[in-house]
């Protein structure tokens, strides 16, 4: 064959075409995986991973003439769209499962990235709305706190009320002190308690989506697969030949038969055998 060949006669050539293949995965079983549904987050980044050394694998095709190679250059689809979704979309570490968050990558669903921060920087965004009704106010000694019975709210003492503004609401009366309310208070309230079942509900019809996305590039996918395979196929029959020595068979017309002497080390160590007669094994 000619395609093996090639890649017998060159060393360099077999070596960096067999290299190429590192870190590509088995396309076709996660294929099936993403198509049914079942794919995990991991699962897709392993997809990633792979269409992310199609360039590599392009690059070694591209250097071999023969007509085979030529066509399964031809045929490489390197899926950079794919690609793309899926960097944009997925996590560089996903975990396992989707119930165990931080799935989709930050910068990708704005809502998403909203319901995060409220849920990780609480302590951080109270502390921006004391300092800024302290100072929208005048109190000094206005502080923002949260309980569990109240939720979240403002606390002024009873010697400030004077100054407090007309958009607080009076939510709890204590001996020195009166508890308010805003209508931002009660928003973000609303937003914290429930951010965490949102975050998992968005995360997983995100992770679907894309998912889905991914699937209807299906042919596409299975064509590179097919290449890849191919390719990997017949740098598996040239190294496989260059270790022990075959040649490829020379046919004639003649009755005679002739077979070479077996290769010495020496020959089996640079992949070639001994020349024969018009049929060498």
């Amino acid at each position: 064959m000619e395609a093996v060949g090639e890649l017998v006669s060159s060393l360099v050539l077999l070596e960096e075409t067999r290299s190429s293949f590192e870190g590509v995965f088995d396309l076709e079983r996660l294929l099936s995986k993403i198509t049914v549904g079942t794919a995990s987050p991991r699962e897709l980044i392993a997809l990633r991973a792979s269409i992310g050394r199609l360039p590599v694998v392009a690059a070694a095709v591209a250097k071999l003439k023969s007509a085979r190679f030529l066509q399964l250059h031809r045929n490489l689809d390197l899926l950079s769209d794919v690609n793309e979704v899926l960097s944009k979309a997925i996590s560089d570490d996903p975990p396992f499962a989707i119930a165990d968050g931080g799935v989709i990558r930050s910068g990708y669903h704005a809502e998403l990235d909203e319901l995060r921060s409220l849920s990780k920087n609480s302590k951080t965004y109270l502390a921006s709305v004391e300092a800024r009704e302290r100072e929208r106010t005048g109190i000094a000694s206005l502080k923002v706190r949260f309980n569990k019975i109240f939720g979240y709210y403002i606390e002024v003492s009873k010697a400030n009320l004077h100054l407090v503004p007309n958009d607080y609401d009076r939510k709890q009366t204590l001996v020195g002190a009166e508890r308010f309310v805003t209508p931002e208070l009660k928003e973000y309230e609303e937003k914290i308690l429930t951010a965490e079942e949102k975050i998992f509900d968005i995360e997983k019809t995100l992770f679907q989506e894309i998912r889905g996305r991914i699937a209807e590039q299906a042919k596409r996918i299975r064509q590179t697969a097919a290449v890849i395979a191919e390719f990997d196929v017949l740098a598996g029959f040239a190294a496989t030949a260059q270790r022990f020595g075959y040649s490829r068979p020379q046919i004639s017309d003649s009755d005679e038969i002739y077979r070479s002497p077996r290769p010495s080390s020496r020959d089996r160590s640079i992949g070639r055998g001994t020349p024969g007669g018009p049929f060498c094994s």
